[in-house]
């Protein structure tokens, strides 16, 4: 499909992937906007017919991984038991920062002006979709396996934890697998939200 510019229906895509490459090699502050429209095989002017400017587009990128974010995040691993759930659900979080951790860097340490629209992205593209593991929760209450707590706070309580360990290892220099500090994370909370024997 073509749009009134005649550009491809992928080219947005296109764009988009090439951008999280630069921002990823370069940074926000040196990435160019002639070195992402050559990365993705466009000319300068089609990159601006796409976003009128580098934080648009930026923030398209940020807004594109936190949807992928969800995706992982609400895959189904209901057959597991809660404690390997949770295990599961928080290698995951911390996987996915630690793989695009040059993006989340320039949001939150970079250009910290964004850091507001980053919080606005975060809460509409994870927290509003985060139903189905909030769903999850209240099965497992229902079941007598864990306390009788707002699910909701749960999964507060669960990602403060996790942005806790991303920023400490953003602190420590990024020298270890961020990935590993899931099975310490999913302990601390299975071992407080279990109801007692």
């Amino acid at each position: 499909m073509k749009t009134k510019y005649g550009q491809g229906a992928g080219t947005r895509q296109k764009i988009l992937e090439a951008a999280a490459r630069v921002f990823g090699q370069s940074g926000y502050w040196n990435a160019a906007m002639e070195d992402i429209a050559a990365s993705a095989g466009v000319a300068k002017g089609t990159l601006y017919l796409h976003f009128p400017g580098k934080e648009a587009l930026f923030l398209a990128v940020v807004e594109r991984t936190l949807e992928e974010l969800s995706a992982r995040m609400l895959e189904d691993v209901s057959r597991l038991p809660l404690r390997e759930r949770l295990r599961s659900k928080i290698r995951t979080y911390l996987s996915f920062f630690e793989e695009r951790a040059a993006c989340f860097h320039a949001v939150t340490q970079e250009h910290s002006g964004l850091t507001r629209q980053f919080a606005e992205m975060f809460w509409k593209n994870f927290m509003e979709k985060c139903g189905r593991i909030e769903e999850e929760i209240r099965k497992e209450i229902a079941a007598g396996r864990i306390r009788n707590i707002q699910p909701s706070d749960l999964l507060f309580l669960m990602v403060g934890m996790m942005h806790g360990a991303i920023h400490q290892w953003f602190l420590s220099g990024r020298n270890y697998c961020l990935a590993d500090k899931a099975d310490e994370i999913a302990d601390i909370v299975y071992c407080g939200i279990r109801s007692e024997p």
